[in-house]
């Protein structure tokens, strides 16, 4: 199992510990500290932190490489490896 740990700052208090059936490629929170996107495969999957719950699911055409939030957190970029010619 694979597991994702969430931290709280400066105090490095554990807020949050899920137990994955995934390994995580890549992951974003949110600049509110209400979301959390984590890449896999191809796929995202965006988790509201408190209850973890899933908001979102987005399917990407290649390899999930990257994921960022904008500073405001309106935007979420996602990076794949798309291999078409």
């Amino acid at each position: 199992a694979y597991g994702l740990y969430i931290y709280e700052v400066p105090s490095f208090r554990l807020l949050r510990r899920e137990f994955l059936g995934k390994g995580i490629h890549s992951l974003s929170i949110d600049p509110h500290s209400q979301l959390v996107a984590l890449g896999y495969g191809k796929t995202v999957e965006i988790y509201d932190i408190n209850s973890w719950t899933q908001v979102q699911k987005i399917d990407v055409k290649g390899k999930v490489t990257a994921i960022s939030f904008s500073p405001r957190g309106d935007l979420l970029a996602v990076a794949s490896a798309d291999y078409r010619s």
